[in-house]
């Protein structure tokens, strides 16, 4: 049955580097302060993670880190877990797994299948589903760094299918020198800061964390009494074939996908971009922003939120969306952390800026051409 209905979040939950709560880093934001940094790596503190497993310890923290962002989402969300529909779907999502649980397997032969198992994509999801602990329809995608918006996406048409809840997350904890150097051979990462839209930005730096959303139709949520903290009312998505991991300087599909979401409403109080300091992805979403707003772009201010807790990989939308989502709620628009040179002609602040903010889209890219745009409104 389809549900012609409004779509809203009634519960989030993200950890990063900038803290275990959602308060904790929203006050960072609001304060332009950085997250915790260990060897050129954004990084949760040892107590923070030391709180992850004291609720849920599989052996691999991506998955700890999972578990304690569905259970702060549904208690945000002031829901049970014996009270969550049966009709609910899960949507929870990895870009890359549990690496270091795959190379721990592959270095012993002692629990070699329990590491094993912790490492696949969707190793996350089994685990979110037990702790649940119900027999719920379940999905797990990946979209490179685009996996936690096209699960939001995904979240959303099952709400609209008629799934009475959807639980939608991601996880990321790459921070080993498999991954590590993949990216540095890459030269996407830098080993000074993320610098998006400056002159002099070379690349951005890696992070973990985790984040999940309570989806509902706004029905359902007025029913039950729940706080609902936004709508989502666009979205768009398209693939760039351009190169397997450089994306059209030109920006013509980033522009597509904006242009999908906003649903032939250009207004916009704020653009969150994907903003990763890399030279490409800069310019391509310069290029697309132009062609979509044109000259009412110097209107709108636009910023990047990776210099505060690194790129998350394929986590970074899901818990950027979340922090922007409780951005909005409250009023500002977080500063442009080491911007000194901006290279292009954009509403760039380095202060916070207090501001109403009534809707606002989300970007986020990935390699492979995953290109994804979302619209949220109060």
């Amino acid at each position: 049955m389809k549900n012609n209905d409004n779509i809203v979040v009634t519960g989030t939950s993200a950890i990063s580097a900038l803290g275990l709560t959602i308060d904790k880093a929203i006050n960072k934001l609001k304060n332009s302060q950085k997250g915790n940094i260990q060897n050129n790596c954004f990084k949760m503190p040892e107590k923070d993670i030391n709180t992850v497993q004291s609720l849920y310890n599989s052996g691999e923290i991506s998955i700890d880190m999972a578990v304690y962002s569905v259970a702060g989402a549904l208690e945000n969300a002031k829901i049970k877990k014996k009270e969550i529909p049966d009709d609910t779907i899960v949507i929870y999502s990895s870009s890359k797994g549990g690496v270091d649980s795959l190379l721990k397997a592959c270095k012993s032969e002692v629990n070699m299948g329990n590491n094993f198992f912790n490492y696949l994509p969707s190793s996350a999801l089994s685990h979110v589903c037990s702790y649940i602990g119900k027999n719920l329809a379940a999905m797990n995608l990946v979209s490179a760094c685009s996996t936690g918006l096209y699960s939001i996406i995904e979240a959303y048409h099952a709400v609209k299918r008629g799934h009475s809840l959807a639980i939608a997350g991601t996880t990321e904890s790459s921070l080993n020198p498999l991954i590590i150097s993949a990216f540095a051979n890459m030269k996407a990462l830098t080993k000074d800061k993320i610098m998006p839209f400056d002159k002099k930005r070379n690349g951005f730096i890696m992070g973990q964390g985790a984040g999940c959303l309570i989806l509902e139709s706004e029905q359902r949520a007025k029913k039950r009494g729940a706080n609902i903290l936004c709508k989502i009312t666009g979205l768009g998505r398209f693939s760039d074939t351009f190169h397997v991991t450089a994306l059209d300087e030109a920006g013509e599909v980033i522009a597509m996908a904006i242009e999908k979401a906003l649903n032939g409403n250009l207004n916009v109080d704020w653009i969150n971009s994907h903003g990763t300091g890399t030279k490409i992805n800069d310019l391509a979403e310069y290029n697309a922003f132009k062609k979509i707003w044109k000259n009412d772009l110097k209107n709108i201010p636009v910023n990047s939120l990776k210099p505060y807790f690194g790129h998350l990989l394929g986590a970074s939308s899901t818990v950027e969306t979340i922090y922007a989502i409780h951005c909005m709620n409250e009023g500002f628009i977080p500063a442009n952390l080491n911007l000194n040179e901006p290279e292009f002609d954009l509403n760039l602040s380095t202060q916070t800026v207090y501001k109403d903010i009534n809707r606002f889209i989300k970007l986020s890219h990935g390699f492979g051409g995953h290109i994804g745009s979302l619209v949220l409104e109060k």
